[in-house]
């Protein structure tokens, strides 16, 4: 049945997005560099794509084990590497941590949520990780080739 709304008779679609399901970013930091980078969910931000992808963490215990005594350029050059991931991870969490009371963010921070459908396409961009993180990026793919 023929509506008003076009000469296609589509209807407008609304769009949801859940509580985890929404892409977040930092618009304040003392952390320069974070600032305008997304958040939530950002597995590089996070630091865990190079710990774990890559075992990182296990080749940094197996480096640092009693069993190396002595420690030669690589393995501390392999630690240096997991202590910057380390980091990376300390200041994803000083980000998403609230004060004591639970309500207000960190002083110096402030992350908001992404505007529009870029927000809600994949939790984690990218040429790897989109095809793991989806959320309505497929849905809004077909949406748009529709019209």
């Amino acid at each position: 049945m023929p509506t008003k709304m076009g000469d296609k008779g589509r209807r407008p679609v609304l769009i949801i997005p859940g509580f985890m399901s929404s892409g977040l970013e930092v618009v304040k930091s003392p952390t320069k560099s974070w600032e305008g980078k997304r958040i939530w969910l950002n597995l590089t931000q996070v630091g865990f794509q190079s710990l774990h992808v890559r075992g990182a963490l296990r080749k940094n215990e197996e480096a640092r084990s009693v069993r190396k005594l002595k420690a030669d350029k690589s393995s501390e050059q392999m630690h240096q590497e997991y202590l910057k991931q380390i980091e990376c991870k300390s200041k994803w969490v000083r980000h998403m941590r609230l004060k004591s009371n639970l309500i207000q963010e960190r002083d110096g921070v402030e992350v908001r949520p992404i505007k529009g459908t870029s927000g809600v396409d994949y939790l984690s961009p990218g040429a790897i990780t989109e095809s793991l993180s989806y959320v309505f990026g497929p849905v809004l793919k077909i949406l748009k080739e529709n019209g």
